[in-house]
């Protein structure tokens, strides 16, 4: 890769210059201090930090830009820095918060040990790793600001101060449960950051740089939104041999230089080319296997590779084709899960072709997660309102049903918005299956159409009941005729019945203004049954298998229901009276220990009599249950539609059927 300056930018894929770094001693020194050593940029022990913040910052709190005091005299740099604490140490060094005076800010200072400084490979090592993070000019790498020597020896380089949390402290207190890291850093927090790391390594790879030991650790979050990639101290440059190592892979001492076989990173995180100590073949890709790796312990909060020895760990590192991290938490997107693998595939080749490929796939992601947050907010207060309205309805007045509209339409819209929003589905399920017989007006309508529709086809079946009754007119003229006026009124109430229930029939005109006609006539032909047997012999199994017929085909309420069980009496009481009071010839009477019954609209010869007799109780019990039957059918299939309908409508919420009743 190649470029050229223009001005102060570059055009162009630009290399790394680290091989031309000059040589820095005491005799070069910008800047002489006397103070203690250090070693790599760290965040403060746990004991320093403030655990009731999402972020523990390690500093002092944040203090207010000073600009109006006149910097101390450029020449006099060894008033420029003022050594104020300790951040971090390590075996090579340490790093110090420092007070810049010329700047007027802190800075955190990396200096090598004296001890450390005097050897070749160490002061190049250091020298290399400030020159990189220096010329990796990106928002999510440390910016370099100075580089030195002490009066003492002891090389230094000073960068920016940063505060905050890293991936590895986050991650552990997740695992702990602490409330404040949880409530802060959400999934599509971490991801988000995790997409910015993968630019900041797409940008370095550009510049030639792999860095060679990403880890949780070495990714830092700060107090306000800013993402770093930490320790560039392994990195490798482009046509650039990798300097002598200073320590073995599990840090058992140190070894005498990087030759193939030496395991340069971080076990658990490298690539497996890296585990089997492969450097000439380690490229960007083996950053996005560790970025890969970084993803599923985010995920799962638990690391990929697992073992009790190094040695372990390594192993299962070239040996795994693949980290997918639904299996250890199986709730998780299968999107996220396809990232993940993909980074960590055992074959280069398989892996994402860089990480800016990498962070495409997590921003993919994201913006579907973004989309989905906000329907589920939505959907959330959707189910709120609807929730507050059916909660108010119980002394809405005439605005009752309105608001009920209202809530309906919202629960709707909660749940086409995130289909799994259990306040909406609740409320949907209760209002639904709710046992309640009050219904608003338009639905009144609605039932009323139905129940036109079913006293419609009633009429037609009582139009076949009714022609049956003519079954007794041959025998009434076998029996003998003693009263014809009788006879034809019947069959004139009958022709008259048949032909109304026509009517009602072929133009639905079924509603019970219409039907008060019908009811009295009914019985007026019941009543006119008592000419053969008189009032108690035939009329009373009529009369009930009539009304009880009636109540079930118009849908008769209690008033109308009151008003057939008085009609049905009266075509028993009214022709007693008329024999009574000697209207016509009494029926009935008592001797001895018979009740003698007399005919006076019919003769009574023995066989025509039996056989009407026994016609007329079995068409009875044929007639009360066949017209019940097809009520009653009709009554326990809309029962099992209102079942199968609140069924299903549970079925479409399994988490909430055990605390709905049945309707």
């Amino acid at each position: 890769m190649s470029g050229k300056r223009t001005g102060d930018s570059y055009e162009g894929d630009t290399l790394l210059d680290v091989q031309s770094a000059p040589t820095i001693d005491a005799s070069e020194a910008t800047s002489t201090l006397p103070w203690p050593r250090s070693s790599t940029l760290a965040s403060p022990p746990a004991s320093e930090r403030r655990r009731d913040r999402p972020f523990a910052v390690a500093e002092s709190e944040p203090r207010l830009v000073e600009a109006s005091i006149a910097p101390p005299s450029l020449s006099d740099l060894t008033t420029r820095y003022a050594m104020k604490r300790v951040l971090g140490e390590g075996g090579m060094g340490e790093v110090r918060l420092t007070g810049d005076a010329f700047i007027g800010r802190e800075v955190a200072m990396k200096v090598v040990r004296t001890h450390a400084g005097k050897s070749p490979e160490a002061r190049a090592r250091f020298l290399r790793e400030a020159r990189v993070q220096g010329q990796l000019e990106h928002p999510s790498v440390v910016p370099v600001y100075d580089i030195g020597t002490t009066d003492t020896g002891e090389l230094y380089f000073t960068m920016k101060r940063i505060g905050g949390l890293t991936l590895e402290e986050i991650v552990d207190r997740l695992r702990a449960g602490e409330e404040t890291v949880v409530s802060a850093f959400t999934r599509r927090r971490l991801l988000a950051a995790l997409s910015q790391v993968c630019l900041a390594l797409a940008y370095a790879h550009t510049r030639g740089v792999v860095h060679r030991d990403l880890k949780p650790a070495n990714v830092m979050l700060g107090d306000f939104g800013e993402v770093y990639v930490l320790d560039w101290g392994i990195a490798k440059v482009a046509n650039l041999a990798d300097l002598p190592s200073e320590t073995t892979l599990d840090g058992d001492g140190p070894v005498a230089e990087t030759r193939a076989g030496t395991l340069l990173g971080t076990p658990g995180y490298m690539a497996p080319e890296q585990a089997r100590g492969e450097a000439s073949s380690v490229d960007g890709r083996a950053d996005v296997y560790s970025l890969g790796a970084i993803l599923f312990e985010l995920l799962t909060l638990e690391p990929l590779h697992r073992g009790r020895s190094v040695l372990e760990i390594v192993a299962a590192t070239v040996q795994l084709p693949e980290g997918r991290p639904r299996d250890r938490a199986s709730d998780l997107p299968p999107e996220l899960d396809d990232i993940c693998a993909r980074a960590t595939a055992l074959a280069v080749d398989d892996r994402f072709a860089d990480a800016r490929e990498m962070h495409a796939a997590i921003e993919r992601f994201l913006d579907g997660e973004r989309d989905l947050e906000r329907r589920r907010e939505l959907a959330q207060s959707h189910a709120e309102e609807a929730a507050r309205t059916l909660a108010s309805l119980e002394n809405a007045g005439p605005e009752a049903e309105p608001k009920r509209v209202n809530a309906l339409r919202s629960l709707g819209a909660a749940l086409a918005l995130d289909p799994d929003q259990k306040t909406a589905q609740r409320a949907l399920v209760e209002l639904l299956v709710d046992d309640s017989s009050a219904l608003p007006e338009a639905a009144e309508k609605e039932l009323l159409e139905v129940n036109l529709r079913d006293r419609s086809s009633a009429a037609r079946r009582s139009i076949f009941a009714y022609a049956s009754w003519l079954i007794m007119f041959p025998l009434a003229l076998w029996m003998g005729v003693r009263s014809w006026p009788a006879l034809l009124t019947l069959g004139a109430v009958l022709l008259s019945l048949c032909t109304f229930l026509y009517w009602v029939w072929r133009t639905g005109h079924a509603h019970p203004r219409y039907l008060r006609n019908w009811m009295p006539v009914n019985f007026v032909a019941v009543g006119l049954l008592s000419m053969f047997f008189g009032p108690l012999v035939i009329v009373p199994q009529v009369a009930v298998a009539s009304a009880s017929a009636m109540i079930v085909g118009i849908r008769a309420n209690a008033l109308t229901r009151r008003a057939i069980i008085g009609l049905a009496v009266a075509c028993i009481l009214v022709p007693l009276g008329l024999s009574w009071f000697g209207v016509i010839p009494r029926m009935y009477s008592v001797e001895g220990d018979a009740l003698v019954i007399r005919a006076w609209a019919v003769g009574f010869p023995p066989i025509p009599t039996f056989i009407l007799l026994i016609a007329s109780s079995v068409y009875a019990i044929v007639l009360s249950v066949s017209l019940l039957g097809q009520g009653t059918d009709a009554m326990l299939n809309a029962e099992r539609k209102t079942h199968a309908r609140a069924y299903r409508l549970r079925q479409m919420f399994p988490s909430l059927e055990a605390g709905v009743s049945e309707p």
